[in-house]
């Protein structure tokens, strides 16, 4: 369960929506809010700004009060009241700083708008949240902004999560995280669905008919959603769903079905009911170069309009274990 919930801050409007997002899910859990922001120290450039001219400044008193009177301004936000709220300031690079206190402060979760001060590629993909969802041992839940009304609202609603697996135990580690964020909003009323993907190039390579191929991966999901299910309680009364897709583009597959107004030339019978969160996980079947960022889930990150939450496996455990592990602590 997400207890302790970590908001990295830029001092930007754009990067404290994420913070009633935070409070919900700490709502939920009866957990805690940390609001951080690292303070850089600035290095003197020349004319050109090509190289520095001398080594970095440190960071001074007064910067680091201003930004310890900013992070307790934030405390006092009508969204944080009654929720035990710590504030940090770190020094150094932004990336690097989120990655070593989400460690030192044992955060079970990140959350991150997608845009910040330095723009919106620099938040979306480049920058600060690429190096945090690229290495964080801890799950990363990325807001959009530009979505239809606030992230706050939007994550209001969230009811329905996809999560696209490739049959691996590291896919599945996306399982348990996708139902701890349910359970927080909607315990009575989400739906999990499990969207398996077969290339049909893999049956060509395995010398397999596609269609045994498809067999196979609907009695995988339908053990997986039997797990699943077993494990509900009165408290956590989840719906678990399933289906298999045979498509040369995953990414594309997971979008179409994910979002009705997702702009695609392809039709799939699942587009019409769309979904509020897609979690997925960074390594899949084939290892880190299928599923890590400057693939699938790179190019999901880039093209969705909704909350995504990222999951980067640590060990592969099979995912009835985690799940029922998880739902009786819910």
């Amino acid at each position: 369960m997400f207890h302790r919930i970590l908001v990295p801050l830029d001092g930007s409007r754009r990067a404290e929506a994420a913070i009633p997002v935070a409070a919900q899910l700490a709502r939920a859990t009866h957990g805690t809010v940390i609001l951080m922001r690292s303070v850089v120290p600035l290095t003197p450039y020349g004319p050109y700004l090509t190289e520095p001219v001398g080594p970095a400044s440190t960071v001074s008193s007064q910067q680091r009060d201003a930004v310890v009177s900013y992070l307790n301004q934030l405390t006092s936000d009508d969204d944080l009241a009654g929720l035990t709220v710590l504030t940090r300031v770190t020094e150094g690079p932004a990336a690097d700083s989120i990655l070593t206190l989400s460690q030192t402060e044992e955060a079970n979760l990140i959350v991150l708008c997608a845009h910040g001060v330095t723009g919106y590629h620099r938040w979306k993909l480049g920058g600060v949240a690429q190096h945090v969802v690229r290495h964080a041992q801890t799950p990363v839940l990325l807001l959009n902004e530009y979505s239809p009304g606030s992230p706050a609202k939007q994550f209001a609603k969230v009811r329905r999560a996809l999560v696209p697996l490739d049959g691996s135990l590291l896919a599945e580690a996306a399982i348990s995280p996708a139902i701890q964020l349910l359970a927080a909003v909607a315990p009575q009323s989400g739906r999990l669905r499990l969207l398996r993907i077969i290339n049909p190039f893999d049956a060509e390579d395995q010398g397999a008919a596609q269609a045994d191929l498809i067999n196979e991966a609907n009695a995988y999901l339908g053990r997986l959603v039997e797990q699943l299910r077993a494990a509900r309680t009165d408290e956590l009364r989840l719906g678990f769903d399933s289906s298999v897709v045979v498509d040369t583009d995953p990414a594309e597959r997971i979008l179409s079905v994910a979002e009705p107004t997702y702009n695609s030339l392809r039709e799939t019978p699942e587009k019409a009911f769309g979904y509020d969160l897609i979690v997925m996980a960074t390594h899949g079947r084939t290892g880190i170069l299928r599923w890590t960022l400057g693939s699938i889930a790179e190019r999901v990150l880039q093209a969705t309009g909704l909350p995504l939450l990222i999951v980067r496996p640590i060990a592969a455990t099979p995912a009835g274990a985690t799940t029922r592990s998880s739902a009786a602590h819910a």
